[in-house]
C-alpha cells in the first residue's frame, strides 16, 4: 500500500511539472507572452498611383508617434494582402528601419513628404536587425507583404496618396 502511494505521489507530482513545464514554454515565447499589437494603431485608407496610371488601394495601420514607430509590426504572424502599416514623421530626413521581432516578410517603400516613392526595399528578413536607410530624405514608410511591390510592379517615382504626406511648403 506504501509503495503504491508513493508512486501516485510521483505521477502527481510528474504530471504538475509538465503542466508548469507548459505554461514556462508558453511564457518563454514573445509572441504569445506579449498581447497582440492589432488593433492598437489608427487605420486609415492609402492609394499607390502608379506611373502607368494605376491606383492600387491599401487599408493601413498608421504608426505616427515615437511609442507606435518603435512597435510597428513586431511580432505579427500574418498581414492582410491589401493591408500594411504606415509609418510617419512630422518632417523629413533619413530614415532607418530594422525587422527587430517583425515575423514577416516585409516590403518597405520609403516615401517623400510629397508622397513620392524614394526607395523600394523587397522582401526584408525577419528578425533581422541590419539597418534599412531610406537614403533619401523621407517623411514615411509603407510597409507591406513580401512580393507586393514586384507583384504590382511598385516602383521610385510611384505616389502614395495620403494626406499625412503633404509637407507644408
Amino acid at each position: 500500500m506504501r509503495l503504491r502511494a508513493v508512486l501516485i505521489a510521483m505521477g502527481l507530482g510528474v504530471l504538475v511539472l509538465a503542466s508548469w513545464g507548459g505554461e514556462a514554454a508558453r511564457a518563454a515565447d514573445p509572441v504569445e507572452a506579449l498581447p497582440s499589437t492589432q488593433g492598437m494603431f489608427p487605420q486609415d485608407k492609402v492609394i499607390i498611383a502608379t506611373d502607368d496610371g494605376r491606383h492600387v488601394p491599401f487599408v493601413v495601420e498608421i504608426a505616427s508617434d515615437a511609442q507606435q514607430r518603435s512597435l510597428g509590426l513586431m511580432y505579427r504572424k500574418e498581414l492582410a494582402a491589401d493591408a500594411g502599416m504606415l509609418f510617419l514623421w512630422p518632417n523629413s530626413g533619413e530614415r532607418t528601419m530594422w525587422m527587430k521581432n517583425t515575423y514577416i516578410p516585409l516590403d518597405m517603400l520609403f516615401v517623400d513628404g510629397d508622397g513620392y516613392v524614394v526607395k523600394v526595399v523587397a522582401n526584408t528578413k525577419p528578425h533581422d536587425l541590419t539597418h534599412i536607410s531610406s537614403g533619401f530624405p523621407a517623411k514615411g514608410v509603407l510597409e507591406i507583404n513580401a512580393g507586393t511591390a514586384r507583384l504590382l510592379s511598385l516602383e521610385q517615382g510611384d505616389r502614395i496618396l495620403y494626406p499625412g504626406l503633404n509637407e507644408e511648403k
